[in-house]
Parts: structure tokens; sequence; C-alpha cells
């Protein structure tokens, strides 16, 4: 018999039964071969096989999930240190604000004309310009300013932030305005002496000026609802493209109704207002693009500051590092009875971070060796389990020849598992072995009863006379101690 060095099927795995099966169909696929029903498919060695790019799509499949869970961890810890940020930023200047004027609004390095209508507005409101600066503000500036919130054109929006100057005003409140309260802040109550703002003079509450300044810019306080009849989309006007100018943006003379293209309803702009006047429109996308933005919110002024005056904001907040990432662990299950022998071999290695002993149900029961072996009462499928941190190989080889019933497959997996055996809700608990669940709501005798035992009969047939009287010697034994230290001799 001539033998073929040739592969003719892959097979990844230990699943008995279904190679089983692959040897089974291997054979009578040869078989019909030499038989001349079938031809010989071979499965060259240099190009993986069906079950390796099955294999592998999995493994990748598995490695994007966990790098995108690592992003969004990452994400999520970068955002949460930016908004402690802010937030000092923001106590430290409640009474500061800005306003951006954005390139489509900005010509020749000069505010619009209705910048000054919006600078008598705030005077009159107590609030000067204490500060203007011309910047050009880059994607990553742009993402920070608009972070908590962005319109869907933001990536048009972006381009058009760096094709020229942006012109950014601060504004702080120095004095009460018409119709205020002295040094009360819109009549509110002013702070304690020792709650004072650091970066700010004035007193006035964390959210205010950002309100009161975006009320003038928009018409109405964004993120709030407007008393304004709102337009039906079917109403909207249909643009023409013919005869479309030759600059880059149109005339402002927009619509009422151009005004909610592209625009969020807790955007929208009133009609009239700065914000609607200094809208432009993209000839080319016929995207309305803003000219002006004010932060209606204190994290979002925060952020602002942050950007385009960094060393107005620097003073008042401690950006904090990134938290290390912890190191993988691996969570190992093993039979409650090799617990000498595991225990043993967890002492040598200090990545064991975590031990438990768990019933069928992943309940904790106790936590170290001692503890379990004054239970008085153990399951047979009770199981020891250990969170072992992945930086040497050592210890999983130990742990791995001690023969686990089960090892976390992957980082994903092994975080659950983590959070299923040693999570805050799970406490160990001795009580959980004390009494089964099934026999908790069992009434027992206040005193035990005399057991019944068979007796067999020569035809090794029970029947009911066949039952006798029989006392647990177990039982006599605990009354005989009673008795005795109850009656003592005289």
């Amino acid at each position: 018999m001539q033998l073929s060095l040739s592969q003719v099927n892959l097979y990844i795995g230990s699943n008995g039964p279904q190679l089983v099966r692959l040897l089974d169909e291997e054979f009578k696929h040869e078989l019909a071969v030499r038989q001349g029903i079938d031809r010989r498919r071979v499965l060259p060695f240099d190009k993986p096989a069906p079950a390796e790019i099955e294999r592998n799509q999995r493994l990748d499949a598995t490695a994007y999930a966990e790098r995108r869970a690592e992003e969004e961890r990452r994400e999520a810890a970068i955002r949460a240190i930016r908004e402690r940020a802010y937030q000092q930023i923001s106590e430290a200047l409640r009474a500061t604000t800005v306003v951006l004027f954005l390139p489509p609004s900005v010509e020749a390095g000069r505010l619009p004309d209705v910048a000054d209508d919006l600078k008598d507005q705030w005077a009159k409101m107590g609030i000067e310009v204490v500060r203007e600066e011309a910047v050009i503000i880059n994607e990553e500036m742009a993402d920070e300013i608009f972070y908590e919130r962005r319109l869907p054109q933001h990536s048009l929006l972006v381009e058009v932030l760096q094709s020229g100057y942006s012109i950014a005003v601060m504004l702080k409140k120095v004095r009460p305005g018409e119709g205020e309260e002295d040094r009360g802040g819109q009549g509110d109550v002013p702070p304690a002496e020792d709650e004072q703002p650091v970066g700010d003079a004035y007193p006035i509450d964390v959210g205010m000026i950002e309100k009161a300044v975006a009320e003038t810019v928009y018409g109405f306080v964004p993120g709030e609802e407007s008393d304004e009849e709102e337009v039906e989309e079917e109403e909207e006007e249909e643009y023409s493209t013919e005869d479309e100018e030759e600059e880059e943006w149109e005339s402002p003379q927009v619509s009422d109704a151009a005004l909610r293209r592209n625009q969020p309803k807790e955007m929208r702009p009133l009609a009239g207002s700065p914000a609607a006047l200094l809208i432009r429109r993209l000839s080319e996308t016929r995207v309305n693009i803003p000219g002006i933005y004010a932060p209606f919110t204190a994290n979002s002024k925060s952020a602002a500051v942050r950007v385009v005056f960094p060393a107005v904001a620097e003073p008042f907040y401690e950006l904090e590092e990134l938290p290390p990432e912890p190191p993988p662990s691996v969570v190992v299950v093993f039979d409650a009875s090799k617990r000498e022998e595991v225990v043993e071999i967890s002492s040598e290695y200090t990545e064991v971070a975590k031990m438990g002993f768990f019933n069928d149900k992943k309940e904790r029961l106790v936590n170290t060796l001692e503890e379990y072996n004054k239970l008085r009462r153990v399951g047979a499928k009770d199981k020891i389990v250990l969170s072992v941190v992945r930086t040497t190989s050592a210890p999983l080889l130990a742990l791995a020849a001690a023969g686990p019933t089960y090892i976390s497959p992957n980082k994903a997996i092994a975080k659950e598992d983590e959070r299923v055996y040693f999570g805050a809700e799970n406490i160990a608990d001795p009580m959980r072995a004390e009494t089964p669940p099934e026999q908790e709501e069992e009434e027992l005798p206040a005193h035990p009863l005399p057991r019944r035992v068979p007796v067999l009969t020569e035809d090794d047939e029970l029947d009911e006379e066949d039952w006798e009287e029989e006392e647990d010697p177990q039982d006599l034994m605990e009354v005989r101690q009673e008795t005795s230290q109850i009656v003592q001799p005289t």
C-alpha cells in the first residue's frame, strides 16, 4: 500500500464526536476514490485550509472586539479626566465665557457688523469684552470645543475652521446688568465670601453667564424649548442649483426654513438672531455652516477656554494622567477535591491574586482553605477558583499540570469570569454550605423522631408489617449527653 503525503483535510480542536465523524467521512471518501467513483481532493500546505480560515476569522473577530472594548475604555477614561478638569475651570471662571466668530463671518480679520449690536447687549447685562484673539482651529481643537454637541455637518465645519482665522472673544461679568440686584447675578443670592471663585471677582452661579450670552446669540437658550412655531419639513424651500455664485459663501439672506437644514432642533437659531444672520451656505454642498458659536453649558465653556485661551485656564486645573491598564488576568477552576494540591501550588506564586470556594451555582462559600475544611457540609460539585495575573507563564503552567476543569479562553471572557466569581456582589457566605437551598423552608421537628428501617423477609419482599421501629444511635448519644449535663450526682 502506497501512502500519500498530501494533505486532504485539517481539523482543529479536541471535539471527539466531531473528529470521529470527520475520520469516517474521509475513509468513505478515500474508498470512493479507490473505486473510481470520486477523485481525491488535496489541500496545499502553503495555503490555509478551510478550518484554518474559519479559526482565523474567529480570532480576528475576537481580537477586534477586544481592541474596540479597550479603545472605548480608554476614551471613557480620557473623557472623565477632561470633564473633571472642565468642572475645575468652571468653578474658577464662573463669570467668564467665550464667543467664537467662525471663518464664514470673519472678513479681512474683522468682526462682522452684528458683533457691535451684541457688544451693546452684553454691556447692558454688565458683561464686557476683556480679550479678543485670532486663531486657526484645527481638527483636534474643534473636536474638544464641540465635544458635548456636534452638528451633523461637523466634518465639513472642521474643514471650514481650518481654512481661515476665527476670532475668539472673551467675555466677563463685571457688574450687575439692568434690572439685576447688585452683585447678585440675575437676582440670585451671591455666594458666601469663602465660596468666591478664584478667577473671577464678580459672584455668579456656575452656568449662568453661558446661558445669558447664548440667548443673545441664538435668540433663545440652546437645548431648551423655544416658543417659535416650527415649520414642517414639507414646507422647506427647495434651492435651485442654477446661477450659483462664484463666491465660496452664498448670501446670508436665507429663509426661515433654511435655518433648519443641518441643525438639530435644540441648536436652531431663531430667525433674525445674530446666529441666523451669520449662517452661510456652502455653494458646492448646499450645507449650512454656522458663523458664530456660543457655548451654553459650563463644561462647553471650559473646553473652549482651554483650547483658545489656554493661558487663562491653566492656573485653575490639573490634567490627570491616564491610569495604567491593569494587567490581564485568567480565571482557573478546579474541583474542590484538589484543593490541597492547588493551594500548595498557589502559595509559590504571587501572581495568584484571588482565591475562593464556590458551589455549583457559582456562589462563593468561603475564601480560604482553612475555612472550607471547617464547613460541616460540602458539595460534590464545589469548586476552588483562582484569579491569576498573567505577568509570567510559570504559574499557569504549574496550575495546568494539576488538571483544572476550566481556564478562561480569552481576555474578554476572563473579565466576565472575574466579575461573576469575584465581583463585589458575590461575597463569601458559609451558610450556603450549611443549609442547601432546597431544605431552607423545611420545618424540622423540635425532637428527633424514631427512625423506621426495613427488615427483609425470606422472600425479600417489603410489606408494611415488615418495618420495625429503631432508634438512631446518634440520637440516643445526644440525649445521654444532654441528660448528663442536667442531672449531676449529689
